[in-house]
């Protein structure tokens, strides 16, 4: 180490100058690189956030969508006047054929509202 001071003293004033000057450049450098570094950092991450965020929403409204369509159907099929009564026959009555004629009662409602989408 002190030879390379020795020889920094003992160079001449062109080489002393470049040789500040080359290493102001490189620190000048490196504290630029190091700034971009944590400002790229900070971007990305905002920029993974908003695509999250964006993504999150498209999923909410989708499913408040599907839910919706749901709810909508549950109350058209509560609403049709043989769906109770064919419900309780078929809950109520314990033989097989009050049973049958009962499912017979409730297909034509259940098809009505039957959707073959699935939730993709």
């Amino acid at each position: 180490m002190k030879q390379l001071i020795e020889k920094y003293h003992n160079a001449k004033l062109n080489r002393k100058i470049s040789l500040l000057v080359s290493v102001m450049l490189l620190v000048i450098l490196l504290t630029c690189q190091v700034v971009l570094y944590f400002y790229v950092e900070d971007k990305v991450n905002q920029q993974v956030h908003n695509a999250v965020d964006i993504t999150l929403t498209q999923a909410q409204t989708y499913m408040e969508a599907k839910l919706r369509n749901v709810v909508e159907r549950l109350f058209y099929i509560r609403l049709d006047p043989g769906f109770e009564d064919a419900l309780q026959d078929f809950l109520y009555d314990g033989t097989d054929a009050a049973q049958g004629v009962a499912m017979t009662l409730l297909s034509p409602c259940l098809s009505l509202h039957k959707n073959n989408r699935a939730f993709n």
